[in-house]
Formats: structure tokens, C-alpha cells, sequence
């Protein structure tokens, strides 16, 4: 039976045509934000946040030189490993569940609510976060092997009263989707539904009645990076094949989050990458399906 879903699995993937990824507005991004893991378009703003190792800061940009216009600083915080952002019409969650090593066994979301960040004219302003807390209920006691296994997850949407968590997909299969409440609390998550990907997925957003995710192939090098749209919502325990994928081989470039702009299409953004003494460094761009 195994066997049967990997082929149909793959039939479906192949079904889907590749079409052209076109960048617009490429632009570089501040060094504040070399390793940029999450962004997110709100109040004429892009709201961003680096990976593990940064302190708690989400940065606040403008949208057309893309300087750091304001620093929210989430209070008894700590940044493990922030892979994502999303939002509702009252919350930003800050999605601190990167799991490379596969031996993270709970996991957090940090809840801000917009009114504390929009209440300030400060440049500086700190916010009180609330918690939810999960872990994988279908996660083995044993320890992972580092990159292989699909419990490390770096993409993240709201929709509907509901957080979505998608597995980065290490093993080169789907990627699953969890669902936890936005309620603050300690939840243990199951997959409700899987994406017919197979790439790493690294970023999510919900946009216009569809769910939008970005993400890139690896082998010895970076070889493409990826955007592709999926019709939402769709029934527990599916299996949700691709709508449309889109593509390109770029140089240097890790892409890790993709930012709606209602009406407008999306911000791509990348982290500085280095090998051998050749790369790139933080950068952004616009994408209009």
C-alpha cells in the first residue's frame, strides 16, 4: 500500500507544470536582518524576525528602502530557533519551533497582540507575549537523526481561530500539517492533512482563499527555489495536491518567507548565504502570481 501512495504521490507531482518565477523589486535587506526566517505585511509595514540566536526582536520595515523603522522587543522571550510569523485581525504569532536536530520535544508560538504595537509612536517598543505551547503526538521517544526526519517545521499560517504547522520535509516526501488552537495553552499536535510538496518547505501564508508556501531543493548546492498554491480549506486527513508551482534557479539564494500584500501579490525574502568565499546577502523581492 506504501508503495502505491509514493507512486500516485508522484504522478501527481509530475501532473503539475513548472512555471517561471518572476522577480520584481529585487532589493537588499539590512544586516539587521542577515538571517530573516519570518515576515509579514501589517499596517503599511513588513514585520520581520531572524533565526536562532537573535535576541526577541521582530523588526518593522518600510516597504521601499527597506530600512528598520522599529524594534518590538517580546518580553521573557527567548529566540531558540524563530522560524515564522503569521497573523490574524488582532494577533502576530511568532513561531519559535526550528527542529534541525529533531530532539526539540515542545515547541512555542508567541502571541502579540497589534493594539500593544500599534499603541506606541516609540521606535522601541517592548510587548508582553502570550504562550501556546505543543508538541508532536506522533513524534517517536527516540532520537532523530539531524535533517532526517519530519519533525522540524520553519512555516506557519493562521487561519479561522486555527495556527497551521507545516513539517519542513527533510525526508523528501509531504509535508505535514498540524492545526493548534490560537488560544493560549499546551497542545499535542497530530497532522490534520498533508501537502503534495516536495521541496523544503520554509515558508506559509494564507491569501485570497488559498494557501500559499515557498521553500527551496537542496542537493550539493541550492539549486531552485519555489512558490506553489493550494486550494483551501480543504477536509481533515486529505491529501492536498498543487495548484500551481512556479520557480527559478537563482545564485545563492535560501528562501525562507513568503509575506502577503492583500491585492498587491507577495514579498519573497532570503538569508545570507556563504560558500566558499562566494554568496549573497539578505534580500527581498516582490512575486505576482
Amino acid at each position: 500500500m506504501r508503495n502505491l501512495f509514493v507512486f500516485v504521490y508522484f504522478l501527481c507531482l509530475s501532473a503539475v507544470a513548472q512555471q517561471n518565477l518572476k522577480i520584481r523589486g529585487d532589493k537588499a535587506l539590512p544586516a539587521d536582518l542577515r538571517e530573516i526566517s519570518g515576515a509579514v505585511f501589517w499596517n503599511g509595514m513588513l514585520w520581520a524576525h531572524n533565526d536562532g540566536g537573535d535576541a526577541p526582536v521582530l523588526y518593522g520595515l518600510d516597504t521601499t528602502e527597506f530600512k528598520v523603522r522599529k524594534k518590538i522587543y517580546v518580553q521573557n522571550a527567548v529566540n531558540t530557533d524563530w522560524e515564522d510569523i503569521a497573523q490574524d485581525e488582532t494577533h502576530i504569532y511568532i513561531g519559535d519551533f526550528g527542529n534541525n536536530s529533531g530532539n526539540r520535544n515542545y515547541l512555542q508560538v508567541y502571541k502579540i497582540a497589534k493594539k500593544d504595537i500599534a499603541a506606541s509612536a516609540s521606535d522601541s517598543v517592548p510587548v508582553q507575549p502570550q504562550i501556546i505551547t505543543f508538541s508532536y503526538k506522533d513524534k517517536p521517544a527516540v532520537s532523530q537523526k539531524k535533517h532526517r526526519h519530519n519533525y522540524d517545521a520553519e512555516a506557519m499560517a493562521v487561519s479561522e481561530g486555527r495556527i497551521y504547522i507545516f513539517s519542513k520535509n527533510w525526508l523528501r516526501g509531504p509535508s505535514l500539517v498540524y492545526a493548534a488552537d490560537t488560544a493560549a495553552g499546551a497542545y499535542v499536535l497530530a497532522p490534520v492533512c498533508t501537502l503534495g510538496t516536495d521541496f523544503l518547505v520554509t515558508g506559509a501564508e494564507f491569501s485570497e482563499g488559498k494557501l500559499w508556501v515557498c521553500g527551496y531543493h537542496i542537493e550539493l548546492k541550492i539549486e531552485k527555489v519555489y512558490v506553489a498554491s493550494f486550494t483551501w480549506p480543504v477536509a481533515e486527513g486529505a491529501v492536498l495536491n498543487m495548484e500551481a508551482l512556479y520557480s527559478f534557479t537563482p545564485a545563492f539564494r535560501q528562501m525562507e518567507t513568503i509575506a502577503a500584500v492583500p491585492g498587491r501579490g507577495f514579498f519573497l525574502a532570503f538569508e545570507q548565504l556563504q560558500a566558499g568565499g562566494v554568496g549573497s546577502g539578505p534580500g527581498i523581492f516582490r512575486f505576482f502570481p
